[in-house]
């Protein structure tokens, strides 16, 4: 009894001291928001629909995981029952097909986005949208040709 106290005891330890190095790295999972959002000046429309893009893939893989940690709790909770756990096998199959059909979504999106010319190459619908806009530059600028994000107008 000992002993087995003393490996859990041991066990606990490392996985806690384990922990900040652990969860000390982060990574961002949400969209960023552009800049014209945040210095108030002009905002272009491949913009926001990039944005609105990327937080509706956030979104929805987010309630894809819920979705099949809903169902994994479900087939913990059956208690053996055929029918619970047929429910909750559902679950978890409707959630990996919403990921797979998600991930899909874009692939097809980005390829058909850079067959009409909307997408550079080497860029994805998060990073190199551009639509074509009527806007003309002020007196003295000329509109800039760069495919990269960058000011619209460039001094003559």
């Amino acid at each position: 009894m000992n002993k087995k106290l003393s490996t859990v005891a041991i066990a606990t330890s490392v996985f806690l001291l384990s922990a900040p190095f652990a969860f000390g790295q982060g990574i961002t999972i949400a969209p960023t928001v552009p800049d014209q959002l945040v210095n108030n000046s002009q905002l272009d429309i491949s913009q926001v629909i990039s944005f609105i893009i990327g937080l509706l893939v956030v979104v929805g893989i987010l309630a894809a995981l819920l979705y099949i940690i809903y169902g994994a709790i479900k087939w913990i909770t059956s208690g053996g029952d055929k029918t619970a756990v047929e429910a909750a096998r559902s679950h978890i199959v409707a959630a990996i097909i919403g990921i797979v059909v998600l991930v899909l979504s874009l692939v097809i999106l980005n390829f058909v986005l850079q067959i009409v010319g909307a997408i550079r190459p080497g860029q994805n619908i998060f990073t190199g949208l551009q639509i074509p806009s009527l806007a003309t530059c002020p007196d003295g600028e000329k509109p800039n040709p760069s495919p990269y994000p960058a000011p619209k107008c460039i001094a003559k």
